[in-house]
């Protein structure tokens, strides 16, 4: 949940509630993160965003998502093409030496390196306004008042 820090013309911008925010968090009696939002960030990050057309006004609440396509293919992107890499260049070094145990090793590293080298930057999955927070979820985290 992010706070609508001022509406502008075809864009919002919102600010990000510090983890350090909740007060049962930062009591330890929540899930931790007031401790470890001390640690890490102490300003609120603020994003642009477009207008959804809500007719929103500062401090409404609002509920962010990103894309879901976009964020399958900047997952795949990561995570698959390495794996593949390394299948790939194990089963090339265990056919190319008969069998042998280290050139599928080798093979392995060489393939998994070779397509991280060769990733491209995914687009990464934006976030978007989707609707505004009701009262329940302000109060989930019993943060505001």
């Amino acid at each position: 949940m992010v706070v609508v820090a001022s509406p502008e013309r075809g864009e919002v911008l919102v600010r990000t509630r510090t983890q350090a925010g909740c007060a049962r968090c930062e009591r330890g009696e929540g899930c931790g993160g007031g401790i470890f939002g001390k640690l890490i960030r102490t300003e609120a990050p603020e994003l642009r965003l477009a207008d959804p057309g809500l007719s929103l006004a500062a401090g409404d609440w609002v509920i962010l998502g990103v894309d879901e396509a976009l964020f399958l293919h900047a997952s795949l992107t990561t995570y698959a093409r390495p794996l593949l890499g390394l299948f790939a260049g194990s089963a090339c070094g265990f056919w190319l030496s008969s069998g042998q145990d280290w050139a599928a090793a080798v093979g392995g590293v060489l393939g998994f390196l070779a397509l991280i080298g060769l990733q491209t930057r995914a687009a990464a999955p934006h976030p978007v306004i989707l609707r505004r927070a009701t009262a329940l979820e302000r109060r989930a985290c019993m943060s505001v008042t």
